[in-house]
Parts: structure tokens; C-alpha cells; sequence
């Protein structure tokens, strides 16, 4: 349908009036437009769900910050560490995570490079459920954090640092709740050092940010009710990433 312009593709009006439709009788168009409202009204329905769990987050997380004491990231890990600085390979044996690979708190592995260096492996080698900070990128990405679940090696890039917790006095997945919270996060982008392109928060800098550290058993409970509304968030996600296909199964069945 589409004509060639000058500047500017445009359509060809001739071939559009010349597309036939399918005109069911008015009985069978209300149900179609009927079926199909439904599907919206419970997208809608679904997402205003979604803001509810989202805002439930949001809330048991701040009132970590007014209810229990804070520790500095120095008091509750052993050391922080940056990656390797080495080249990545485009193939290679063990994947190296970068920046992108941080989403949603997870790490996913997409887009991967990899090392051949056995020596970088052997010093770098990501542990199940090891925690990882964006130190280096644009100032609304800085501060990122994921945590590894993958049972395969991988290695880490130089602009992430690992923080090596201390597991008797923080679980993991609340420290990465904590620590890509709105709180911290605004904390983090007042104290980052930054350029035209670029922002970064240290190793020095992580060290010395303050999170509230309930006992163990709370931070568990803290967990718990997190997963339960992330799962929530994602059931209803899923349904919604599947209504445009539910959409067409309607069409199919009265049109076909």
C-alpha cells in the first residue's frame, strides 16, 4: 500500500479503498466488540492490580528506613570488587556480565561476550546469588543492582561491583530490594560523580551507604511478601502480553 515520495513514503488511496473487509451482520459485530471490551476492561482491571503490588513494594520497603536500624554497606560485607578490565570476546567459554545484563534486579543473560583468561575466570567467577552494583553508566542507570541465579560460570565486567555480603547479617534479595529502592537510589544519584555522558559511584562511595538492616527472620518475612506481589505483577503481565492474541482468537471465531 505504500507509495514512494519524495521525502516521504504515503499511502496509495486507489489500493486502500480497493481492501475488502469482512461485514458480519450487526448481531455477530456487537458480539465481537463485546468479547473484545471484556478483554480490555480486564486489562485495565489487571493493571490496576499491578499499581497496587507496585505500591505495596513501595511501601514495605520504606518502612524498612523508618523502622529498623542502618548499617553502612562496609558493616554488612567483607569488601566490594571490581570486575575484570579485560577485552571481552565476541565467543568465547564463560560469559562476562555487563551493565545491560542488570534488569528488573535480575541478571539475565542476553547480549553476552565472553573470556577465554583463565586467570580473570579463576578471579572473577560469579557465585549463586552473588550481588552486583552498576558503578559507571548514564546517571538514571548508575546504581542498578542484580543478583546472579544461574548455575553456569560467568565472570563479571569492571564497571559492576560485586559486594560480597556478609550472609549472618543480610540476605541477599533484600539487599538488592533495599538497595534499588527510590531511597537509595536518589541517594545514590546526590552523591555520584558526574559528566556530560557519563556518571559513577565508587567503590568508596557504596561503602558507605547507609540501609536499614532488620534481624534475619525479618528480612526473610520481607522476601517472602516481595516475591508473592512480584509474582503477582508478572501473572497479570503475562495476561496482558496475551490479549492481543486473545483478541484475534475472537475475530477468528466469528470470521472464519
Amino acid at each position: 500500500l505504500c507509495g514512494r515520495g519524495v521525502g516521504q513514503k504515503n499511502i496509495d488511496i486507489e489500493a486502500f479503498n480497493a481492501i475488502k473487509y469482512p461485514l458480519p451482520p450487526l448481531e455477530i459485530q456487537q458480539k465481537i466488540v463485546g468479547e473484545i471490551e471484556e478483554v480490555d476492561k480486564n486489562n485495565t482491571l489487571l493493571q490496576d492490580k499491578q499499581v497496587n503490588s507496585q505500591n505495596q513494594i513501595k511501601e514495605i520497603i520504606n518502612n524498612c528506613f523508618d523502622e529498623y536500624p542502618k548499617l553502612l554497606i562496609s558493616d554488612i560485607s567483607t569488601s566490594v570488587e571490581y570486575g575484570t578490565s579485560s577485552k571481552s570476546l565476541k565467543d568465547g567459554t564463560v560469559p562476562v556480565i555487563r551493565m545491560g545484563n542488570i534488569q528488573n534486579g535480575k541478571i539475565v543473560l542476553k547480549d553476552l561476550v565472553y573470556s577465554n583468561d583463565r586467570n580473570e575466570i579463576k578471579k572473577y567467577m560469579l557465585k549463586y546469588n552473588d550481588v552486583l552494583f552498576n558503578r559507571t553508566n548514564s546517571p538514571e542507570l548508575v546504581g542498578k543492582v542484580g543478583i546472579y541465579q544461574h548455575n553456569i560460570p560467568a565472570i563479571f565486567a569492571g564497571y559492576l561491583i560485586r559486594i560480597n555480603y556478609i550472609q549472618d547479617k543480610i540476605l541477599p534479595l533484600y539487599l538488592v530490594y533495599i538497595l534499588n529502592s527510590s531511597k537509595i537510589r536518589n541517594y545514590g544519584f546526590s552523591v555520584m560523580a558526574k559528566s556530560i555522558h557519563q556518571a559513577n559511584i565508587n567503590g568508596t562511595l557504596l561503602k558507605n551507604y547507609k540501609i536499614p538492616v532488620p534481624p534475619l527472620t525479618v528480612q526473610q518475612e520481607i522476601v517472602t511478601q516481595i516475591e508473592k506481589l512480584e509474582k503477582q505483577i508478572a501473572e497479570a503481565q503475562s495476561i496482558i502480553d496475551n490479549s492481543k492474541q486473545q483478541k484475534q482468537a475472537i475475530l477468528d471465531k466469528y470470521l472464519k
